[in-house]
């Protein structure tokens, strides 16, 4: 959910699973496609996989 690149005090969501997932949600896993990374697959504890393209994310 974090941009890694950024310190701490800067980092943004990219991804609210709570607002998907409800607030006891976790992220177990997440893949980025090695052809094309805006692709990204993210697995929480619910039964779906969730898949995103982050050009078509907007920050609130």
């Amino acid at each position: 959910q974090y941009d890694l690149r950024e310190s701490s005090k800067r980092s943004e969501v990219l991804i609210d699973l709570t607002e998907y997932c409800g607030q006891l949600v976790e992220a177990k896993c997440l893949a980025v496609n090695p052809r094309d990374n805006n692709y990204l697959a993210v697995g929480a504890n619910g039964p779906f996989v969730r898949l995103y393209d982050i050009r078509m994310i907007h920050n609130h």
